[in-house]
């Protein structure tokens, strides 16, 4: 029994070599940072069902085994292998029916086909435990890595586990990438149920099992580039110089940053952005833009356009000012919504558009419907302002505001510090008056109105 058994070993790793050289020897890995791959694979009763020339079980097996062996040589992967549903018997319902059979390390594939060939299928389906299970697996390296899960099932859940909460809350924590999922003879409704938990492709065959396998394998390792076109309005990719940021749509995590650059050609730099997860790419103009679900295919050159087109901004002052950290605060046009605050004398791009513009100067100056054309710098200039000093030289507090003459009105400017002796204000040119009486009055008819004139440049004086 003993010979037979070693006979019959021996013959199976050769059958699995030969699948190897034939099945995926097209499989390219290219990839240069570190990929850890777990195959998580069912063992449950149902898995014993017939394809055309074996079980399920068995074919997977095979399969998974030649894969291994075609990955063996590339020392940037490492692989491992977990079951679920091989331990416990389909009547024991064990919804913790699930381990470890080869940790994830270098040249692991003959260690994978020999625990693949010691593997029965008797158990129920308990993919969220199973997955959950998968965080300790890739425990142990400090490389940075992409940790991959390729989960291969012809069932869904048995038990009460959220095998979607599961997959995204691994992904949150940067433990996985988003998993893949190959399914055996799944119904378009059974199928359906795995698209939170990742990227799904069917196989309802044998041959399909080894395209699906083969076509995750290469999504995951071919070398992937993405050009991001920022582009202005006439459509050509001039702007540049931008902090940029793809986040992963599925957990809104950061997954990649940095300020786009273009080339010594003229074109937007070459990046290397993982296929794997779909994006939502921030664009950190001012105001920021935000483009949606952005997939990148894999094994060829991405071209990515976004429309970014900008010009600049300037407030200044016509003349000398004493202004220095005059704020502008910036809305789109008919619009409540901050943008930005610009300070004075501050150059700073925009995207392009209508823009209301208040200058917090004394009184505030409101410019509304400002446009941002394209390249171009538009200025706007206010007054130099003037000064108002006060001096209270009876020592004694008061109360008191400052308003601008506007035909018949009185427009409020600002309250002045009553407490002081001397208190010096910087105003626009224009018509004032002082109001004011003693704190300690109860009387209103010891109110007093005093007038003054600013002018660019210029200084007035008040005493009490």
């Amino acid at each position: 029994m003993k010979k037979n058994h070693s006979k019959g070993l021996f013959l199976f790793l050769v059958l699995l070599q030969c699948m190897a050289s034939i099945g995926f020897a097209q499989i390219k890995t290219n990839t240069a940072v570190k990929t850890r791959i777990l195959f998580m694979m069912d063992a449950s009763g149902s898995m014993t069902n017939n394809w055309s020339t074996s079980n399920r079980f068995k074919i997977s097996k095979t399969v998974i085994a030649a894969m291994a062996d075609s990955l063996q040589k590339n020392p940037n992967i490492e692989m491992g292998l977990r079951v679920f549903g091989s331990m416990s018997p389909l009547s024991v319902h064990d919804c913790k029916d699930s381990r470890i059979e080869t940790p994830i390390r270098p040249n692991n594939a003959n260690n994978i086909k020999l625990k693949l060939n010691a593997l029965n299928a008797k158990g129920i389906t308990p993919i969220a435990y199973a997955l959950e299970q998968c965080a300790y697996d890739f425990i142990g390296s400090n490389e940075k890595c992409r940790n991959i899960v390729i989960l291969i099932t012809d069932g869904i859940e048995s038990c009460e586990g959220n095998a979607c909460e599961v997959s995204k809350r691994l992904q949150q924590k940067g433990i996985i990438l988003q998993p893949f999922i190959i399914g055996l003879g799944l119904s378009t409704e059974a199928a359906a149920t795995f698209d939170c938990i990742g990227r799904y492709d069917d196989a309802q065959d044998e041959i399909g099992f080894r395209k699906a396998l083969k076509s995750t394998m290469n999504f995951i390792l071919n070398n992937t580039t993405v050009q991001l076109n920022l582009l202005d309005e006439k459509g050509k990719a001039t702007e540049t110089n931008v902090p940029v940021t793809f986040y992963d749509n599925v957990v809104d995590i950061q997954r990649y940053h940095f300020i786009h650059t273009l080339n010594a050609r003229g074109n937007a730099d070459t990046l290397q952005i993982d296929p794997i997860n779909n994006y939502n790419i921030v664009v950190h103009t001012t105001p920021p833009i935000e483009k949606k679900n952005v997939s990148i295919a894999t094994n060829q050159h991405n071209i990515i356009n976004i429309p970014a087109a900008q010009g600049e901004l300037l407030v200044t002052t016509d003349g000398l000012s004493t202004y220095k950290e005059l704020a502008c605060v910036i809305t789109k046009a008919n619009s409540e919504e901050t943008v930005d605050v610009l300070t004075i004398n501050e150059k700073k791009k925009y995207l392009t558009g209508l823009y209301d513009v208040e200058i917090l100067t004394l009184p505030r100056i409101s410019i509304q419907s400002t446009r941002i054309a394209q390249s171009e710098l538009t200025t706007i200039k206010i007054p130099a302002p003037g000064l108002v000093t006060i001096l209270n030289t009876n020592a004694v507090p008061v109360l008191g505001s400052i308003f601008k003459e506007k035909g018949q009105s009185l427009e409020w400017v600002c309250d002045i510090n009553g407490n002081s002796t001397t208190e010096t204000i910087t105003l626009q040119p224009g018509n004032y008056r002082l109001v004011y009486k003693n704190k300690g009055s109860k009387r209103a008819m010891t109110t007093r109105d005093e007038r003054f004139k600013i002018s660019s440049g210029s200084s007035a004086n008040i005493r009490f």
